[in-house]
């Protein structure tokens, strides 16, 4: 079987790896490396299986952790796994009746030879520990400190130092270059060696492009929980070709869906529509720094229907503040009759305000002279300062 290894583990540059409750290699993305665990009458086996592209199942690694024993080691819990170009780590956790909980980052090569084993912790309270692993064998884990988790890393040669924020979950690499996780319901980035560029952009295999201009590229991803494969998570990047760096805009979730509406003065306009169990629930516009890459204000937008969304006229002002033309559905053939009239809205602190109101088509030349908003309304010249 280890011969076999070698052709698809140089396939997982880029290949999703974490916890997985089925060891099945028919369904989900390949190829990938998982941890699989299975429940006996004496306690968890876990294994490290490996997929390749042709979807053949491989085993890395088995282990075991008994529930009960008089005195001793009960086993050794593998919590996570992570592959990065040439490179395959995996976390242990040995636990002992008497004795701290023993945390273990196991480095091996793409033939799953293991090259060193690295004690990073003991605790005599039960922790997780996950890992991550970068293509020049930069290693990455995540301790305790205090209450909270942090992440940790090693590279090659160097001792291990803190990154980031404090960890919550998903801890794993991307192009075995990229190392993120999650703190507060958010992905946090850690670009650690240089990602190569295509068209001026940083080329990421998990993200898709949505669009292009000249000047920008707007991209985004989604995150699948890795025990049920459902969607908890979105993240939309911008390029600015001109400065060959793309920047986080929007995260979302499965509450609340992010697009960009307008790039333009050095800002990208972020619509969200939020949603309830069953329907939407309101609107959101947030303006983000493209010099900054932060957001500098999130407004309500109003009802469902009445935001900023992509192809409605806007214009946003070198302070950030937002208008928009918000023209009527089309009549339904059923159901009540809506008004049937257009509307010209304003972001105003965290609401959004009503500027103008006029017949279908009758607002139009929106434009933005400094921090004062112009157009015209059947023809006739208006103007309003920005709020």
């Amino acid at each position: 079987m280890r011969p076999l290894l070698i052709a698809f583990l140089l396939l997982l540059i880029a290949a999703p790896a974490g916890r997985a409750r089925t060891g099945s290699c028919r369904t989900g993305h390949v190829p990938r490396v998982t941890v699989h665990e299975d429940g006996t009458e004496v306690g968890m086996r876990y294994a490290i299986v490996a997929c390749d592209s042709a979807r053949h199942r491989h085993v890395l690694r088995r282990t075991r952790l008994r529930q009960s024993v008089r005195r001793g080691d009960l086993g050794r819990l593998i919590t996570d796994v992570d592959a990065g170009g040439r490179h395959v780590v995996w976390a242990e956790l040995v636990r002992h009746r008497r004795r701290p909980e023993v945390a273990v980052v196991v480095e091996a090569d793409r033939r799953g030879h293991v090259r060193r084993r690295r004690t990073v912790w003991r605790s005599r309270r039960s922790r997780s520990l996950d890992v991550g692993v970068l293509r020049d064998g930069s290693v990455a884990w995540t301790a305790p400190r205090g209450r909270s988790d942090v992440v940790l890393l090693a590279r090659p040669g160097r001792r291990a130092h803190r990154l980031g924020p404090e960890y919550d979950q998903y801890l794993g690499s991307e192009d075995g270059r990229t190392l993120r996780w999650e703190r507060d319901t958010k992905m946090v980035y850690h670009d650690l060696l240089p990602l190569p560029l295509r068209d001026g952009c940083p080329r990421r295999s998990r993200f898709r492009a949505v669009s292009d201009t000249p000047d920008y590229r707007v991209t985004e991803t989604g995150y699948a929980s890795p025990d049920t494969d459902t969607l908890v998570g979105q993240v939309i990047r911008v390029c600015v070709r001109a400065e060959h760096r793309d920047l986080v805009v929007a995260q979302g979730d499965v509450d609340l869906v992010h697009s960009v509406s307008l790039l333009a003065g050095g800002w990208a306009v972020v619509w969200g529509i939020s949603y309830d169990k069953y329907n939407c629930f309101g609107e959101v516009v947030e303006r983000v720094s493209l010099r900054r890459a932060a957001t500098s204000r999130t407004s309500g937008a109003g009802g469902c229907g009445e935001g900023p969304r992509p192809g409605v006229a806007q214009v946003v002002t070198p302070a950030g503040e937002v208008a928009w033309i918000d023209e009527p559905d089309p009549p339904r053939p059923y159901g009540p009759p809506e008004p049937q009239e257009a509307v010209l809205r304003a972001t105003a602190g965290k609401l959004s305000a009503v500027l103008d109101r006029g017949a279908p088509g009758a607002i139009r030349d929106l434009r933005a002279d400094g921090e004062t908003y112009r157009w015209t309304n059947a023809g006739e010249p208006r103007s309003a300062p920005a709020r």
